[in-house]
């Protein structure tokens, strides 16, 4: 058995991009089963949309899934026609 190890200032979380599009191509995945391709279109752009809002600025990376739930509650208003409160 070997053992990978990684350098001590390796980042725990992975590459962002990396992690982004996972969250992404999982989001989208579950929009598309559950609502079709027409709503997946709208729920990456809402995601993508949604990402050029964090503040990068502030130190690593975002917490993707804030993403995924800000680019859902904005697709649940389209499909709901109901605006949500944002709490942001």
């Amino acid at each position: 058995m070997s053992v990978i190890r990684q350098p001590a200032n390796a980042d725990p979380y992975g590459d962002p991009a990396v992690e982004a599009g996972k969250e992404l191509g999982a989001f989208i995945s579950a929009v598309q089963q559950l609502f079709g391709r027409e709503q997946a279109r709208n729920a990456a752009n809402y995601w993508l949309e949604a990402l050029e809002r964090v503040d990068f600025r502030r130190g690593g990376y975002p917490y993707f899934r804030q993403v995924t739930i800000e680019a859902a509650r904005h697709l649940a208003s389209d499909i709901t026609g109901i605006r949500f409160i944002d709490l942001n």
